[in-house]
């Protein structure tokens, strides 16, 4: 197999013949090459299979972040290195953004730099490089987090440009213009559309998100439902309506009167169970069942129920995660059926925060399976009805810090109202 090549660049030619030197007693699993400006690596990387480069970013004409940028538009399957001397903000701020496999601080620890280049060098070529059109950026990352990687994602649209970047399998940290964090990723997740590159395993500067990425991308949509109920729509016109969730029962036609409901559990004996009880009614078609939240998702996209009854706790992917990636992807109908003895009534107010229309006990066999039978059609007839459109996923409360409350003066309420409504 043909060795693999490194490029190393530095201006200072007492550095590049330390790193040549160090680096040579690798010199079996690569070979060097140098170069005294970034103008020479350009050339040296034009005549040859150049796999990776180490160069430093202070250097006089073409800097190493230039190099980097043209490596990048040109050359995007070289990997770079960054090293400097310079300990100013603004350096270090460029080179954070610069998304450079590493980042290193000089005087250089040689032994480091010798083992994240035989890292790479000895990494197998897996997986598969190409073009993804048509997908939304959120698919993209809860892809990129369920598979665990690390990896960066860059998205433009226009002039704008950010950076998220995900490590071992979470959003670790975004940036874009001027903010950074939680800040940035909304603001990314923002826009409508655009065009993203991943860029594999790079530097990331800092870990400035500590959520977790599903509660990310529900804040992000909630965040864009927002937005959307701000901006001014035109009048619908009489009899032009489209109606996005047509899950009226009263107003199908015949043959269109069919909830069609999708029942997901781990049990097999529940799904059959459930199964006979919503057949018994004519008004409902059980189209499939699945066995955990990652193949209710898959169903979802197959079988387009109008509903779904969802189990809490099952394998791969329980309900709360499911809840949370249909009420992203295909917002719908959701009852929640669990065991008495699975969840409190904290947890059922969880899943009713998350978008879930109702939450019902599983049925079981020492109780009248008559009357259990008509709770459940009743509890999913009325489900079906809900007008998704007005759903609204919950806002975390804001919390007056307690400067403010002492200033206001106020005494403690001596009564609370709390209004409550059914589904829809």
């Amino acid at each position: 197999m043909e060795k693999k090549q490194i490029l190393l660049v530095d201006d200072e030619p007492c550095i590049l013949d330390m790193m040549v030197w160090y680096l040579a007693a690798d010199s079996e699993i690569y070979g060097i090459f140098r170069a005294g400006s970034a103008e020479e690596a350009m050339e040296i990387i034009e005549r040859g299979q150049i796999f990776l480069v180490v160069a430093d970013v202070n250097m006089p004409g073409m800097s190493g972040l230039d190099l980097l940028s043209a490596i990048r538009s040109r050359y995007p399957h070289i990997k770079v290195i960054l090293m400097t001397g310079d300990k100013s903000a603004d350096v270090r701020d460029e080179v954070q953004k610069s998304c450079c496999l590493h980042f290193l601080e000089k005087p250089l620890e040689m032994k480091d730099l010798r083992r994240m280049i035989a890292e790479e060098i000895r990494k197998k070529d897996e997986g598969f490089h190409g073009t993804l059109k048509n997908i939304q950026l959120n698919d993209l990352i809860q892809l990129c987090c369920q598979a665990a990687i690390n990896t960066a994602i860059r998205v433009s649209k226009g002039e704008k440009e950010g950076m998220i970047f995900i490590r071992d399998g979470e959003i670790a940290h975004a940036v874009c213009a001027d903010h950074v964090g939680e800040n940035a990723f909304y603001e990314i997740l923002g826009w409508k559309s655009g065009r993203f590159e991943t860029l594999g395993e790079i530097f990331i500067p800092d870990v400035s998100i500590a959520k977790n990425w599903h509660h990310l991308l529900m804040d992000a949509a909630r965040r864009v439902d927002e937005v959307s109920d701000l901006t001014p729509r035109p009048p619908s016109l009489k009899g032009k309506g489209e109606q996005k969730f047509p899950l009226s029962v009263s107003g199908r036609g015949q043959g269109e009167g069919l909830i069609r409901v999708l029942i997901a559990d781990d049990s097999s004996m529940m799904c059959k169970v459930l199964t006979e009880i919503l057949s018994s009614d004519k008004n409902i078609e059980v189209v499939g069942t699945a066995k955990n939240g990652e193949e209710a998702i898959k169903r979802i996209e197959e079988l387009s129920p109008d509903l779904i009854t969802l189990d809490v706790n099952m394998p791969v992917m329980d309900g709360v995660t499911a809840l949370k990636h249909i009420m992203i992807k295909k917002p719908r109908p959701v009852v929640v059926l669990s065991s008495a003895t699975e969840v409190s009534q904290i947890n059922a107010a969880d899943f009713l925060r998350l978008g879930a229309v109702d939450f019902l006990n599983k049925p079981i066999r020492s109780k009248d399976m008559d009357v259990q039978r008509r709770q459940i059609i009743r509890s999913v007839r009325l489900a079906a009805t809900a007008k998704m459109d007005n759903f609204r996923r919950m806002k975390e409360p804001k919390i007056l810090p307690d400067k403010d409350q002492a200033a206001s003066g106020d005494q403690l309420c001596k009564s609370i109202i709390v209004i409550n409504s059914g589904p829809g």
